[in-house]
Order: structure tokens, then sequence, then C-alpha cells
């Protein structure tokens, strides 16, 4: 259910009294008892056209399972006019009565209304929540355009796969880390690589500290995950040469190997937990994570 909102009525009070209104036909609709309204955080997603904010919608829809949330999609349009309208995702609890439903609202801006939008967003914010903010697409890392939005939440999410220049994007990560919370889906995506090898390492009584050599081979696209790896490995063990290998008919990463006193390691993507997860998996596991990441804090100061 939505209800859609003109550039004349774009103010916060309008919106969350649409938001009210939303409710109150949603009980009207459905049965008031068995309707929950659930809201764990905040969720700003940041696009950048139509096409990728049809895409946050469909994993808003499927993110509010996990993270019941007051969800802001607020879409960079060139030239756009303040727009916007308010929504709500139900779905059925576990017992199969009660509808559990969450709510958001989509506004379409140009970006030279972003000063406006960080006043307009700010009373949005559900009361005494953690307040997280998505930027989708490669542009927060070349452009200012961001920066008004940023001070409204406590932690930044980025995917430095998006960007075409790899140190570019983590140059800008390094920047923004100096201000703000922030993670990176680049990083997310090694949570099963870095497993694996730890796996094999402790099952080959391989000390970390050992490794003398490795090799990373990826895909172009997955430049900046071949790095985190790279510096990851250098943590514990800082004497090793590290290569990295890029494979043009590969996407992500495509094996990581090792060479240490005790053994000889090699773990390829089938081996990697997950090695292929999709947005939302990646955008749920970071979600999950109220506090920093004091792994990739440490990496960032390194790269």
């Amino acid at each position: 259910m939505e209800k859609q909102l003109t550039s004349t009525t774009i103010q916060p009070e309008t919106l969350l009294k649409e938001l009210h209104e939303l409710w109150a036909s949603l009980a009207r609709e459905k049965n008031p008892q068995g309707l929950l309204r659930a809201c764990s955080m905040t969720l700003f997603i940041i696009t950048e056209d139509g096409q990728d904010t049809a895409a946050a919608r469909r994993i808003a829809g499927n993110l509010m399972r996990a993270h019941p949330s007051r969800i802001i999609i607020i879409e960079v349009a060139t030239g756009a006019r303040l727009q916007g309208r308010v929504f709500a995702e139900c779905h059925r609890g576990a017992g199969g009565n009660d509808q559990i439903c969450s709510e958001g609202v989509e506004i379409v801006a140009g970006a030279a209304q972003f000063g406006e939008l960080a006043c307009l967003a700010a009373p949005l914010v559900t009361p005494d929540l953690p307040v997280m903010m998505w930027c989708r697409g490669p542009r927060v890392f070349s452009s200012s355009d961001f920066e008004p939005l940023f001070a409204l939440a406590r932690k930044i999410i980025v995917d430095s796969c998006s960007a075409p220049d790899a140190p570019l994007a983590l140059a800008a990560i390094k920047r923004m880390r100096a201000h703000q919370q922030i993670a990176d889906l680049s990083w997310t995506r090694l949570t099963g690589w870095r497993e694996a090898l730890a796996h094999r390492l402790e099952a080959k009584a391989a000390d970390p500290a050992g490794i003398r050599f490795a090799s990373i081979r990826y895909g172009r696209a997955a430049e900046p995950c071949a790095h985190y790896l790279k510096y990851w490995i250098l943590r514990a063990a800082p004497l090793a040469r590290i290569d990295l290998e890029p494979v043009s008919s590969a996407e992500g990463v495509h094996a990581v190997s090792v060479s240490c006193a005790e053994a000889e390691i090699t773990v390829s993507a089938s081996e990697a937990r997950a090695a292929r997860r999709n947005e939302t998996e990646l955008i749920c596991e970071e979600l999950s994570i109220a506090g920093p990441d004091p792994v990739f804090d440490d990496l960032l100061s390194r790269i």
C-alpha cells in the first residue's frame, strides 16, 4: 500500500501525517488485533536513478522481514523536483495469523536539493533507534553531494566494488572513516573466504604468522576485495609477499593460495561459504552489526 505526494506537500509533518493515515487505512483493511507495526531502526537508502530505486525497493521489501525498519529511499535524479510517497510492506508472522508491517518513505530530489533534504529527513528518523545509511552505486566515492545527509546516520554503508576506480573508492572510504563509522559490502563479501582460509590453516596446524607467500586471483570488479584480503593476510603475516592476479573470466574473488612452512593451501570460490551472496544477503549481514568492526578499521589504516 502506498500514497503519492506532490512536490508542494513534501514537508516532514506532511509525510509523518501520511504515514499515520496509511496505518489507519491498514488497520481498517486488516484485523487490528493481528496488525503489528514493527521497527528496529531507520534505514536510509540513497539511489542514483529510477532503475536503481526499483532494485532498492525490492531489496527493502526483503530486508523488512529480517530487519523491520522505517526505510527512507532517496533517489538522486538530475533536474528532478522534490516529490515523494509513503508505503508499507506487510508479511505474515511465523504463526500465520499476525500481519507484521513496516513503513517507508520514498523521495525523489535533484542533487542541488541535498542540503534541503537533510533538514527534511531529520524529523523522519524514528526516535531512540539506530540509524543506518546505505549509499548504492559509485557516485558516493566521487561527489560531496551526499555529505549533508551523513550526519543523520550512525553508520554509512557503501560498496567499493560498484566503483570503476578501486584506488579512488578506497581512498574515499578512508576519508569518510575519519568522520563516520563506515562499512563496505566489498569487505562483507569476504566473510566466507576468511572463514575458509582460517579453517584450512587450523586443520593443517599452520601458524598464520608463518605465511611466506600468498596469491589472490580475482575478477576486475572485485579489485577492492582483493586489496582487503591482501591487507587482512598482512595483518597476520607482515613479511609475506602477496601477489594480486586479475583474471578476466572471473567474477568476484576466484581463488586464494597461501604458502607457509606447514602447508600449501588453496581456497576456491566453491569452498568459501556463500562466496556468491546477493546484495540482499550482504546488506542484511551489515545491518546486524550495530557497532564498529575493529578488523575493518585496522585494514583501512594499513591501505
